[in-house]
């Protein structure tokens, strides 16, 4: 027990030292309502119940795990103390580093030994993935540093960068509120408007046509065959299309209807949340989403 509350008192605190110093993921330095660093201790909990899962929560075979990480957490701290005391050289700094490399010694010493008789018993597993968990910190901190030096401002006097109005897609799947909601906010965006309708059949993308004569609008209307019934790809298509005509960036604006409860959504095709995922990866691309929150029909006619 005092082993386990060691664990989850010192790890997340821990985790969130390397989190500051961008050697694990920021989330993890985040602190909770109740003033505790819940990433980690959550983190902790789901580690430490596989571990007991795969080992079928064998003391026996659980020591030499847990004896290699104490030692070589013992070893480490001992010998950082020692270079500390051989870097300032305080008073007294002989007879603390003497004490200090004492320790490191036994302690790697009894690290050594266990290593070794208990190598074929579980101590393996923990020899391999320390040199791996070094290097995934290291590599979380390059990304990290990476992603540092391409977003930081360059120059004495940055300036805000000016663009050009964009060329504004707006799938339509129907004429209805959301499209319409979507369709005005678009218009506000820019002048440059394009709605696309996906079509499976001619006979549906005519009938499509006609009812957008209708409304009397200067958008222009672009209606795109699936036969094959699939939505997305032929969006994408489409989008690359205007992407190499026009210079401009592309914004893509999605009408996502809000049902009123959560369990509604399972009742609605996730469209705009696949084309969402497609797109996000994509550059010279901005997508918004418009949401249209329902609401009953003898609201809308009190309204």
């Amino acid at each position: 027990m005092l082993a386990a509350n060691t664990g989850f008192t010192g790890f997340p605190r821990l985790a969130s030292v390397l989190a500051n110093d961008r050697f694990m993921p920021r989330h993890f330095a985040d602190v909770g309502s109740r003033l505790a660093f819940n990433t980690g201790i959550a983190s902790l909990a789901v580690l430490a119940g596989l571990i007991l899962a795969a080992f079928g929560g064998s003391v026996n075979a659980l020591v030499p795990l847990y004896t290699i990480g104490v030692f070589l957490a013992f070893t480490l701290s001992q010998s950082g103390l020692v270079r500390r005391w051989w870097r300032l050289r305080n008073p007294g700094w002989r007879l603390s580093m003497a004490i200090n490399s004492f320790g490191a010694a036994v302690t790697g010493t009894v690290l050594v030994v266990v290593a070794v008789t208990k190598f074929q018993l579980g101590a393996w597993m923990v020899l391999l993935l320390i040199p791996l968990l070094v290097a995934l910190l290291y590599g979380i901190h390059r990304h990290y540093q990476t992603v540092q030096d391409a977003l930081v401002l360059s120059g004495p006097e940055p300036r805000v960068p000016v663009f050009a109005a964009p060329v504004v897609i707006v799938p339509i799947a129907r004429l209805d509120r959301a499209a319409m909601q979507a369709l005005a906010f678009a218009r506000s965006v820019s002048p440059s408007v394009k709605a696309v309708h996906i079509s499976t059949s001619r006979a549906s993308a005519d009938e499509f046509r006609r009812r957008w004569a209708r409304l009397g609008t200067d958008i222009d209307l672009d209606v795109l065959e699936s036969p094959f019934r699939s939505l997305v790809q032929p969006l994408l298509r489409y989008i690359d299309a205007i992407d190499k005509s026009d210079d401009r960036p592309i914004t893509v604006v999605l009408s996502e209807f809000v049902p009123r409860h959560w369990w509604e959504w399972f009742l609605h095709s996730q469209t705009a949340f696949r084309l969402k995922a497609m797109l996000l990866f994509r550059p010279n691309t901005i997508v918004i989403d418009v949401p249209y929150h329902f609401q009953d029909t003898a609201d809308l006619s009190r309204g």
